[in-house]
């Protein structure tokens, strides 16, 4: 694993910050963890990840507080046996955010930050094991297991929310691939799409299911529909060749 950065953090966003760390705490109050040091540590290390990053306009400490928010009130739907488990993954699913390494290379780096991560605080090996089944999406806990489904909704927590809120957010999720231009990311972005309507639902609980799913199925075929209108223009346009030759 790559060497942990600190990154300088605005003291604007440092004050607004500390509305998670009580969040951390407890989280690690509940694994069981003693150790005091590595808390705070590893607390320093992702308030540095997800508000010290400028590149994050997107994948920010705002965007871990919706995701932390959308899963309490999913939680409150259900009695999770292993949702220590799911909140530790919400917690490290966008720890890595590099514009310069493909999303194969940050899920290692998100992998390998979590393991590291509970190492240092002690905690079970196979709670470990089953936070990275969270994070890589594993088979078996789809639709099946309710802190699961509950964590796979609350990633997607914004997807559902109203039109100018939405597009706001793929606003500044294009600004965050900065390194892409206009059409890369169009062609970054269609696949995901794609596939999120390619199922029956977007979303896995009832509960989102019967609040947001219309309209995330909305928008997202909004969003691809203009997509696919841009690319229609591209491909129609005429070449600087034809136009010599004619």
């Amino acid at each position: 694993m790559a060497a942990i950065k600190d990154y300088p953090i605005n003291p604007t966003v440092l004050a607004g910050i500390e509305r998670y760390e009580k969040r951390w705490y407890q989280l690690l109050e509940d694994f069981e963890v003693t150790n005091a040091t590595n808390a705070t540590k590893w607390w320093n290390i992702l308030v540095s990840a997800y508000a010290g990053q400028k590149h994050r306009c997107f994948h920010n400490e705002d965007w871990l507080w919706g995701m932390l928010n959308s899963f309490e009130e999913l939680s409150w739907t259900g009695d999770f046996f292993d949702d220590e488990e799911a909140q530790m993954a919400l917690w490290f699913v966008r720890f890595d955010i590099n514009p310069n390494r493909d999303r194969f290379s940050q899920r290692v780096e998100c992998l390998q930050a979590v393991a590291q991560c509970m190492g240092d605080l002690g905690i079970d090996p196979e709670r470990t094991k089953n936070v990275c089944r969270f994070l890589v999406n594993h088979p078996q806990l789809r639709f099946t297991n309710e802190a699961y489904m509950a964590y796979h909704d609350a990633v997607r927590w914004w997807w559902g929310r109203n039109p100018n809120h939405y597009a706001s957010a793929v606003a500044l999720l294009q600004e965050e691939m900065g390194h892409m231009d206009d059409l890369e990311f169009i062609e970054w972005r269609m696949p995901m799409l794609e596939n999120a309507l390619s199922h029956l639902y977007i979303f896995q609980t009832d509960r989102y299911r019967d609040n947001y799913e219309v309209q995330a199925q909305m928008n997202l075929a909004n969003e691809l529909m203009d997509y696919k209108r841009v690319t229609s223009i591209l491909v129609s346009a005429p070449t600087s060749s034809s136009i010599t030759a004619s």
